[in-house]
């Protein structure tokens, strides 16, 4: 019997399994310093120095300004920081104070002595800058315990204990105070994308079809397949009309919103079009109401604020659509609004957002458009967009460019 083609088998077998071990010993980035995190951490990065050289030059000034302004180092210091450091960096935040930990070396000590800087130095490595340590180490707790990813292929890892330390909240993470949390990212040219894992997204729901294919030019924000009840975690005042008319619909919404307008299409088997329309007109009332005045008990006369019914005359129904078609005399709104009827929407319009030239960005929407999602313009230097996609009650992904 011929084993020769068995023994050739066997051959390759092991030489697939030696390379597939080595790339796996080269891609995996192994954390050895979390051990030497204190115990008392709120959040923790653990990062390949590596990987920020992937970031341009722009990206990388605002990081430093940011990393400026959350701790005592100087801009300048925190530069030749990075670029001392070898391999493995670890930042970690207590009392919302940014720290520096990373492993010994004579460079990073020689310049630290040199500036005559900050430090704390022991079997644990060096802390930028110095401070008291404790006995209790990150990895001893409960929290990290539970959310700690062993193997990772990412340029880094965020652990965070309560996501309120978060400071922006967004509609598809449900409350600000869930924990803990983590998040796997990598680093490219132009945008960074995060897998979030936790008790940070919502359960997949009866998804519609999306209606905007794409995202035009000058979008502030954008929601697909969000429910409406999760929208009020936006930090809308509470006037807003676009905020009280969302208060006022059921299941997932698609939301469009610039600077000439906002539009919202919901799904008409949900939502119950007459009453709608009799709840848009009591909200415009309660937002524009008129002064009343009546004798108070002590004789002086008081001014009160009711809601205005009389503004419904202001609104007509013209084929599919109703709102405020007509302008008329003395027209009291500094919007227009339009509900209209299609085969299964209703649509909602707040004057007239523009919807020509589609937006730059390397955060695109995907082509399977029944995820949860959500865009933001920053108005952040050097950060223009985030596209934020829900995947299921315990993952999200981030894409901020």
């Amino acid at each position: 019997m011929n084993n020769f083609p068995i023994k050739l088998t066997l051959f390759l077998l092991s030489i697939i399994l030696f390379v597939g071990c080595s790339v796996f010993l080269l891609l995996n980035h192994v954390d050895t310093i979390d051990k030497y995190i204190p115990g008392e951490a709120e959040t923790y990065l653990h990062l390949n120095i590596n990987s920020t050289d992937k970031l341009n030059a722009d990206k990388k000034d605002h990081v430093l300004n940011w990393l400026e302004s959350k701790s005592t180092i100087n801009k300048e210091d925190w530069e030749n920081l990075l670029l001392n450091v070898k391999n493995e960096l670890g930042l970690f935040s207590m009392n919302g104070q940014i720290f520096v930990l990373t492993k010994e070396n004579k460079d990073l000590i020689d310049y630290l002595s040199q500036e005559k800087q900050s430090f704390s130095q022991n079997d644990r490595g060096i802390i930028i800058p110095a401070l008291t340590l404790t006995q209790t180490s990150l990895i001893d707790q409960s929290w990290y315990k539970e959310i700690k990813n062993k193997v990772t292929f990412s340029d880094f890892v965020l652990y965070s204990k309560d996501l309120g330390k978060i400071e922006k909240t967004v509609p598809l993470l449900k409350t600000p105070d869930l924990y803990p949390i983590a998040a796997f990212g990598d680093i490219h040219k132009n945008n960074i994308s995060l897998a979030v894992i936790g008790n940070v997204g919502q359960a997949k729901t009866k998804l519609e079809n999306s209606n905007v294919k794409d995202i035009p030019t000058g979008t502030t924000l954008y929601l697909r397949n969000i429910e409406a009840k999760t929208i009020t975690a936006l930090n809308i005042p509470e006037e807003n009309i676009e905020l009280s008319i969302i208060k006022l619909l059921s299941g997932p919404i698609e939301y469009l919103k610039n600077k000439d307008g906002c539009v919202i299409y919901i799904n008409k088997t949900q939502n119950n079009l007459a009453k709608l329309k009799s709840s848009i007109l009591d909200t415009v009332a309660l937002l524009h109401p008129v002064e009343v005045e009546r004798e108070l008990p002590d004789g002086t006369i008081g001014i009160h604020l009711i809601a205005n019914k009389g503004l419904s005359k202001h609104f007509s129904q013209v084929g599919n659509k109703w709102g405020t078609l007509t302008e008329t005399d003395e027209y009291p709104f500094q919007f227009d609004l339009v509900v209209e009827e299609t085969e299964k929407n209703i649509v909602i319009t707040l004057n007239n957002p523009q919807k020509t030239e589609l937006i730059t960005s390397k955060c695109n929407l995907p082509k399977f458009r029944k995820s949860s999602s959500l865009y933001l313009s920053t108005n952040i230097p050097a950060w223009d967009n985030v596209l934020i996609q829900n995947k299921n009650q315990t993952e999200i992904s981030i894409c901020i460019d």
